[in-house]
């Protein structure tokens, strides 16, 4: 009864173990894509440094990388949680194990004991003991016995077996855990060396375009109008788009209702890839977050970004995220192309083309080229990127998957 509750135990705590494990290994699947992310963005950097207009883009990048290296380490703690709470568990389940097996083989150890003691005499003789039986009934009850008993011997040795396995494995799990725990200390360490770094070069950018403030209001106007012409000519093609689908009912657009059983699959699987589409370039990290956020230098002065600004390499490629019908293709002064896909009630938005490789009309499969990206003011390749539920905007953060 003793074994017994001791194995359940044990796969009680491996099942525990094996829910942590996966969570552990969904932690270091987002470590390799924040890591790959921050060497884009250094690499992107690097491209840009050279660039003496590019100072304020300079700026947002370090704060992207800021974020990147601080979500490294959030995420690099979460790992170290994990992997103290499986050293202190394996280290419990060892010490259970090694009195287990000690206790096994104390019992395994008394039984040959017993057994080499009892058939050096002949009054336990197998045979002997069998045929001295004074009915036939006894004489089976004794051959069961001695069945039995070696049976038992049988499995004391395949449960010392079985438990001298799971202790090396153990053993084996907790030292892997150590090196572990080791290099992601190291790996904190050098990501909190640089933030500090980053922090540095943040404070003195600032510094630097404080005194240009003048030149960063003209931008930020000229920024503000391309944007207000975008949203205006993007709301023109919403409203067509969705009228041609589904037809007007008191000024609503009703998409579900109307939709055929392949729309609404199509609406349902995007849905389902929420925080899993791909990135619209191969290449990039997020310099404009989605929505309203406080300008990084001008004091007092907020922005409001419909979806979120790609920095990426120049002429880099852009992709759909997702398959879809190309519903409309637009020029926007001061942003060169907006490209408009539909998926059912969706849409993606691609703004900042200088090239665009697709039509209106045209069906599109998921990765399908659809344009190259136009420099910014700065001179720099810059991608706009929307999502859109019906009329209504969302944040791309949140459909975008982080590898």
């Amino acid at each position: 009864m003793h074994r017994v509750f001791l194995f359940v135990f044990f796969m009680l705590i491996n099942y525990l173990l094996f829910g942590q494990e996966d969570q552990r290994i969904a932690l270091e699947k987002q470590r390799e894509a924040l890591l790959a992310k921050i060497t884009q963005t250094e690499k992107i950097y690097s491209e840009i440094s050279g660039n003496h207009q590019a100072n304020l883009l300079k700026l947002k990048t370090l704060n992207a990388r800021l974020s990147q290296h601080k979500a490294l380490v959030a995420g690099i703690n979460q790992e170290l949680f994990f992997i103290e709470e499986d050293i202190k568990e394996t280290g419990e389940i060892i010490i259970a194990l090694n009195r287990d097996l000690k206790d096994l083989k104390e019992e395994y150890a008394s039984m040959i004991y017993l057994s080499s003691k009892n058939t050096a005499s002949r009054s336990y003789n197998k045979i002997l003991y069998l045929f001295a039986s004074e009915t036939f009934n006894q004489l089976l009850a004794r051959f069961h016995y001695l069945n039995q008993y070696k049976e038992t011997r049988s499995y004391q040795i395949d449960q010392i077996v079985v438990v001298t396995e799971m202790l090396t494995r153990k053993q084996g799990q907790l030292q892997s855990d150590k090196l572990t725990r080791e290099e992601l200390l190291k790996t904190e360490e050098k990501e909190q060396r640089a933030i500090l770094i980053l922090k540095k070069k943040q404070q003195a950018l600032v510094a630097n375009l404080s005194k240009e403030q003048k030149k960063l209001k003209e931008q930020l106007v000229a920024e503000k109008e391309a944007a207000k012409e975008l949203e205006k000519k993007l709301a023109v093609v919403l409203k067509a788009s969705l009228k041609n689908n589904t037809g007007e009912e008191n000024g609503l657009y009703h998409t579900i209702a109307n939709s055929s059983n392949e729309e609404v699959l199509s609406v349902k699987i995007f849905e389902e890839n929420k925080s899993n589409l791909i990135w619209p370039v191969k290449e990039g990290f997020i310099s404009s977050h989605f929505g309203k956020q406080e300008h990084p230098v001008l004091a007092k002065i907020w922005v409001d970004n419909l979806g979120v600004d790609i920095t990426t390499k120049e002429n880099e490629d852009v992709y759909a995220v997702f398959e879809g019908k190309v519903v409309a293709v637009t020029k926007v002064p001061g942003m060169h192309y907006m490209v408009t896909l539909q998926h059912g009630e969706y849409f993606t938005v691609y703004a900042r083309l200088q090239e665009v490789k697709v039509k209106p009309g045209q069906q599109v499969k998921q990765l399908a080229p659809i344009g190259t990206v136009a420099n910014n003011q700065d001179g720099v390749a810059s991608l706009q990127f929307q999502v859109w539920h019906n009329q209504s905007k969302l944040n791309p953060e949140d459909w975008l998957t982080l590898e």
